[in-house]
């Protein structure tokens, strides 16, 4: 009896751990998830586009803009994103934080200091502010801005990944 609960259990574990099928319970306790602290699985990118723009100070900058998907059933707040620009060969030269509600218009783009600029971009809203909040279900515009680009036959790709998220109320 021993030895037939033992090939019972073993048999379960194996289907569990190594061929991936779910049993309740059994699953949860065998192969638990792992905890979330970084608050973005449930976040996804959207609707994400990239434009060059000439400022009247720092030249000629690279603008990645899209929007950010709130998958969690709560408010999210205080949403972090970090933008990358590689060269060709995949060589990662620029990388760029930036938060989410923020957005500077292509105007403000062309006259404002490369600095003013960032510090817009890396000022995270308060949490109760609705900028930089967003619903269960709704999306949040974000925006990267890189200056002092490489030339521009170098570039080869852009990214954009987000970071860390708060829960809202």
């Amino acid at each position: 009896l021993l030895l037939l609960l033992a090939a019972a259990g073993a048999g379960i574990y194996y289907a569990v751990v190594y061929m991936g099928i779910q049993i309740p319970y059994v699953s949860e306790y065998l192969k638990p998830k792992p905890k979330e602290t970084a608050g973005i699985s449930s976040l996804t990118t959207m609707d994400i586009n990239s434009k060059f723009i000439e400022n009247s100070q720092s030249g000629r900058l690279f603008v990645i803009t899209g929007k950010v998907r709130n998958g969690y059933g709560m408010r999210r707040n205080t949403i972090r994103l970090q933008g990358k620009l590689f060269t060709k060969g995949k060589v990662l030269v620029k990388t760029e934080f930036s938060y989410a509600g923020v957005q500077i218009n292509d105007q403000e783009l062309a006259t404002l200091s490369i600095a003013e600029i960032k510090q817009a971009l890396n000022a995270a809203s308060p949490p109760l502010d609705a900028t930089g909040s967003v619903g269960p279900g709704q999306n949040l515009p974000f925006m990267v801005v890189f200056s002092d680009l490489p030339a521009a036959e170098q570039l080869d790709e852009f990214a954009v990944e987000l970071v860390s998220s708060l829960p809202g109320q």
